[in-house]
């Protein structure tokens, strides 16, 4: 009887050790998306949603879609759904787990920027329209939206797309041969890939005309410092022809006829302080003149009042004749008045 009692005693044991043994299994690790890279910007509602996870797991989609959530097994360490964006353009964030029998993983989440509505058909500001030109290698400019992209085709020898930096785009085409009546289409798509109306621009290359000079630029002075967004534009011009103002200039293009030789038109600088550039070329008889331009700079925040280092306030000097010190901005003009005999 002792036996079997300290027999049965030794098996439950035995049984305690062994139970023991084993450790609660952990929750599975997040599962990925590969999908799309985070912040992508789309024009469709329905997109896929992928990545990889732990063959068996119960995988589940939530967040920014239309119904509460998504679920569907891991297969071969991968899942794939079609999701249903909620409507509306901006952000939306998507967000999957996993789970098993030891519990859920925590959540992987990838945003999306919904953009369904298309941008404005691109605007240019050169060349003009029906302008004459002869040569058939000219530059296409003009507004666009920021981070999209414009594409050029229509009488030009090579399609070509080209990016919207900082507001504007500036593209280098060649014309196809012969002389005549060349049109370029433009067509811009945003980040989205939302593509606008198509521009058409109508120019006239005519390479057997004697080339019309360019204009010169006398007012505003080179790199110069101005205050106040109005300034006047002036210089040398061809008698009769048309003065095209254009660059950093509210209302563009500014004309003016050139009277005697010379132009002068009065402009509104475009808004904020720092460098401006303006542009001005010349139209006559069809023929449209090269470019010229003069770059200044707008700075409408005064300086502040001038330190005086030396003499020190309240000092007494034994000579009539002082240096006065002080700190100021650079490059500023200090104009010293009061008890002095010149100022």
């Amino acid at each position: 009887m002792k036996r079997i009692v300290s027999s049965r005693y030794g098996i439950a044991m035995l049984c305690i050790a062994m139970l023991g043994s084993f450790t609660a299994e952990a929750a599975p690790r997040a599962p990925t998306i590969t999908s799309w890279s985070d912040g992508k910007y789309v024009n469709q509602v329905q997109q896929t949603v992928a990545g990889g996870c732990r063959t068996g797991n119960s995988v589940r989609v939530f967040g920014n879609i239309a119904g509460s959530s998504i679920s569907l097994k891991c297969t071969a360490n991968r899942y794939s759904s079609a999701i249903t964006l909620t409507a509306g353009d901006g952000a939306k964030a998507i967000r999957v787990t996993q789970s098993d029998a030891s519990g859920t993983s925590p959540q992987v989440s990838r945003s999306l920027n919904l953009d369904q509505t298309a941008p404005a058909a691109p605007v240019v500001t050169s060349p003009a329209e029906g302008a004459t030109v002869t040569s058939a290698n000219i530059t296409v400019r003009g507004p666009c939206e920021n981070a999209g992209r414009v594409s050029l085709a229509g009488n030009i020898v090579t399609n070509v797309t080209t990016a919207c930096v900082s507001g504007a785009f500036s593209q280098a085409v060649q014309l196809k041969p012969g002389n005549g009546v060349k049109t370029i289409t433009l067509r811009q798509r945003d980040r989205a890939n939302n593509a606008s109306e198509v521009t058409r621009r109508k120019i006239t290359l005519n390479t057997a005309s004697t080339p019309l000079g360019a204009p010169t630029i006398a007012a505003p002075s080179a790199d110069a410092y101005v205050r106040v967004l109005a300034q006047t534009v002036s210089g040398s011009c061809q008698s009769g022809a048309t003065v095209n103002i254009n660059g950093s200039i509210q209302s563009a293009p500014q004309t003016v006829v050139c009277s005697n030789g010379s132009y002068s038109r009065s402009v509104n600088l475009s808004a904020g302080d720092g460098a401006k550039t303006i542009r001005v070329s010349q139209s006559a008889s069809s023929l449209t003149s090269a470019e010229v331009s003069r770059s200044l700079n707008l700075d409408t925040i005064a300086p502040s009042a001038p330190s005086v280092t030396s003499p020190s306030s309240g000092a007494t000097v034994t000579n009539a004749s002082i240096n006065v010190v002080g700190a100021c901005e650079s490059n500023a003009v200090v104009s010293l008045s009061g008890a002095i005999e010149s100022s």
